[in-house]
């Protein structure tokens, strides 16, 4: 499940990706990086040159999360239950239910559950942490409690890194959420106009922590521009 992708990028996939030889390597390298989403990946390049497109495109082909061993005990049960409860009945419809839930259950697809997937652009993460309460579901909020349950995702997404000019606060909150990741060895995503050594030179604590990972440079010019001419 993806929170938070934009309107325009919603249907943004490998497939309708305009593939050329400037941006072949960084294609496959993200297509690669779906299929097993691990560590740290940075893509930097030129305006337009279709880094979110592709952010957005890794979402769709990121696999299912296999359940830990005690939520696969619980889930077993409760299949287990409701075969069951359906197994004896004469009721047509309770033997749709029962040979669906057999299927199921032999299928071994109950065994994962979805990712779980936070795409933000920078500057909206900034705009959000820079409230000093961030209203969930009609409650308000701390900073940290914001934080904390952006890093429950599996993997997160931060668009556009670098386009803003950071203050103190903006720069703590990020070092915060990238370093959370890194410690915790989770799937980050980071497009940027700015190249490695750019960042490095306004955040170095920044740039040591993607560098961890891929980075990719994607110079391809202009995509939308391309697409109206």
């Amino acid at each position: 499940m993806v929170k938070g992708i934009p309107p325009l990028f919603k249907n943004s996939t490998f497939e309708n990706f305009i593939v050329n030889d400037q941006n072949r390597n960084v294609f496959l390298k993200c297509v690669e990086y779906a299929s097993n989403p691990h560590g740290f990946l940075t893509i930097t390049g030129t305006t337009g040159s279709g880094k979110t497109h592709l952010a957005a495109a890794i979402t769709k082909g990121i696999p299912p999360v296999e359940l830990s061993k005690e939520q696969k005990i619980i889930k077993e049960k409760e299949i287990k239950f409701r075969i069951n409860h359906y197994e004896n009945s004469n009721n047509e419809s309770d033997q749709q239910h029962y040979g669906n839930l057999l299927n199921y259950y032999h299928s071994n697809r109950w065994r994962f559950r979805a990712s779980n997937i936070f795409f933000i652009s920078t500057i909206r993460f900034l705009f959000e942490l820079n409230n000093s309460l961030t209203v969930k579901k009609g409650n308000a909020i701390s900073t940290l409690e914001y934080l904390t349950d952006v890093l429950r995702h599996d993997c997160i997404i931060l668009d556009d890194f670098g386009s803003e000019k950071l203050s103190d606060a903006a720069r703590k909150n990020l070092f915060f959420i990238i370093d959370e990741c890194y410690v915790n060895n989770k799937s980050l995503i980071v497009t940027s106009n700015n190249t490695i050594a750019e960042i490095n030179n306004l955040e170095p604590r920044i740039a040591s922590r993607l560098s961890s990972g891929q980075v990719l440079y994607l110079n391809a010019g202009d995509y939308r521009m391309k697409i109206k001419i």
